[in-house]
């Protein structure tokens, strides 16, 4: 299929995705500069790692330079071939002045959007609930989102 496609990015969200599409463009006979990119998982500094986002890829890209860096002091991948393009907004379609608000104003809104993975801290926020709401009687709290944690963050 790569090589019917021929295609000069390849964008992935997990370390099997990127394991997978990295050994078959390698292997493909498509050009040899293939800009294969993954985005970020919690890089451990193990071969499995440095395989998958080191030497397989001819990039990697991340949504932000703070995760950039973290993978490079981290794991000592290359930072040659590491990018933090950050995710983009279209503004026209999600205009802030033309929303409806969707939390009160009265109150203090916490929250969490993304992903439901065990790494992204949300248990710590839900841990955290009763401590806030001592001090902050009037907040309000939001966890958005599907994933692999989802029904123990539900059970919380």
């Amino acid at each position: 299929m790569i090589d019917g496609i021929k295609p000069d990015i390849i964008n992935t969200h997990s370390s099997s995705d990127s394991l997978g599409i990295s050994m078959a463009a390698k292997l493909s006979r498509t050009r040899r500069n293939n800009k294969d990119q993954a985005s970020f998982h919690p890089y451990q500094p193990f071969l499995p790692s440095r395989v998958i986002y080191d030497l397989l890829p001819d990039a990697v890209m991340t949504t932000g330079e703070e995760i950039r860096q973290r993978m490079i002091r981290l794991t000592g991948f290359r930072d040659s071939k590491i990018y933090a393009i950050p995710t983009g907004i279209d503004i026209c379609r999600f205009n802030p002045d033309k929303v409806e608000p969707a939390f009160r104003s009265d109150s203090f809104a916490v929250g969490m959007v993304g992903v439901l993975r065990s790494w992204k801290g949300m248990f710590f926020l839900l841990r955290a609930i009763p401590d806030i709401v001592k001090h902050i009687p009037n907040a309000h709290f939001y966890i958005v989102g599907e994933g692999p944690q989802r029904e123990n963050i539900e059970g919380m």
